[in-house]
């Protein structure tokens, strides 16, 4: 369906990378008024998990989400890529000391709404929704934790396990593995159905290259990518593919296996079978990878910027864009044509090669006969036929887009 009319509660984890995909992909669908996100929570002990999660949300216009933290301690505390987000860009939580307790937060915003109205969208560890499912009653509702879930939610879309079973060789999935009692509790006890989109699903769609072109350098989403795995390269979408059928349900993007049970077993281990029903189900795919691929792209890379100033954000990273531009492009019209290739890193500095040597990464300005396009995190010049074309484009030009993967 192309708006759904059930409010949604995204429960998005700061623990992995996928969540700056993920965030853009829900933002994107907010803007076009198929979700409505209750509430963020970051799952691990990380102090930077709220604080990234409501930079985010400033940064594309929703900074009045609530975001809560997991409250224990020393769990998961890797926070590079989340405290690189937070001191970059605007937001009100300065750690997650000052967020408030998940499970009070997920009690507060259920309690507020329509019965069976909550899809929660699970893409990290589950040791918040099994405090939530055991929590007592408060202020917000007399009800307990797992009561109050099966009057409020109507789907638990959650990222987890190897479906049907861990394959041979393999080793449990990640999100289940990190805390098996968590995993264990929150698969037995919740009391709604539970839509799995397995490690299988996410593994062999690979997003995020499009982001290099599609937006602007200072988007916290293009900064996390080259971080993290180079600018212009892909990514494993293994949470966006929970979250979008959290929203949209399965369309043509997906098949259903038949209503089943999901095993928790050692160390995180899963193995589904049909001879018991727990009302789960695993996603199958039905689309091929690279229209669905294209879909997810489309989403990330469509969010809208908020109405919040980010003028020094901004003028740092187009500032770090344009003086590298100038000084590569000067270097070439000085070079050229003895420079065979002159290339910028992400950081700025310059790299001059006066070889033939071939840069590795996929990313680069190269002129094809048809015109310069990029090419992700680093770029090249490769013996320019105009110099001046090359400093015109370098100093600010604007690209040629990308073809989608599924264009001719």
């Amino acid at each position: 369906m192309n708006r759904t009319s059930r409010r949604m509660e995204a429960r998005v984890l700061a623990v992995r990378h996928e969540l700056k995909h993920t965030v853009a992909l829900l933002h994107a669908l907010s803007d076009r008024d198929e979700a409505n996100i209750l509430a963020m929570m970051c799952c691990t002990s990380s102090e930077w998990g709220a604080p990234c999660l409501d930079a985010l949300n400033t940064y594309y216009g929703r900074p009045n989400i609530p975001v809560g933290t997991l409250k224990d301690a020393g769990f998961l505390l890797d926070s590079s890529y989340n405290r690189l987000v937070a001191e970059r860009y605007p937001h009100r939580i300065r750690s997650g000391r000052d967020a408030p307790d998940a499970t009070a937060l997920y009690r507060q915003v259920l309690a507020r709404q329509p019965g069976k109205s909550v899809v929660v969208v699970a893409i990290g560890p589950l040791r918040n929704l099994a405090r939530l499912l055991e929590s007592e009653p408060d202020q917000h509702s007399p009800l307990g934790g797992r009561d109050l879930v099966a009057a409020k939610v109507a789907l638990l879309s959650c990222m987890g396990g190897w479906n049907p079973a861990v394959p041979k060789g393999w080793g449990p999935e990640w999100n289940f593995a990190q805390d098996e009692k968590a995993s264990r509790s929150v698969v037995e006890n919740w009391p709604t159905p539970i839509l799995f989109s397995g490690a299988e699903i996410g593994s062999g769609i690979m997003t995020g290259r499009r982001v290099a072109l599609d937006c602007p350098l200072y988007n916290p989403l293009a900064m996390a990518i080259g971080l993290y795995v180079g600018y212009g390269r892909d990514r494993e979408s293994w949470d966006q593919t929970a979250a979008l059928v959290a929203v949209r349900g399965l369309r043509d993007y997906w098949k259903s296996t038949p209503s089943g049970y999901n095993r928790i077993g050692d160390k995180g281990a899963n193995a589904f079978t049909t001879g018991e029903d727990r009302g789960h189900r695993y996603l199958v795919r039905s689309m091929p990878t690279p229209q669905l691929e294209d879909v997810i792209e489309d989403l990330m890379v469509s969010a809208k910027e908020g109405p919040t100033s980010l003028d020094c954000d901004i003028a740092f990273y187009r500032g770090i864009r344009s003086i590298a531009f100038v000084i590569l492009a000067a270097v070439v019209a000085a070079a050229a044509p003895t420079a065979s290739a002159a290339k910028i890193a992400r950081d700025g500095s310059i790299l001059i090669d006066f070889g033939d040597a071939e840069y590795s990464e996929s990313g680069a300005w190269e002129d094809g006969g048809k015109g310069w396009e990029q090419r992700g995190m680093s770029y090249s010049l490769a013996r320019p036929t105009k110099v001046e074309q090359a400093s015109c484009l370098l100093a600010g030009g604007t690209p040629a887009p990308l073809r989608s993967r599924t264009a001719s």
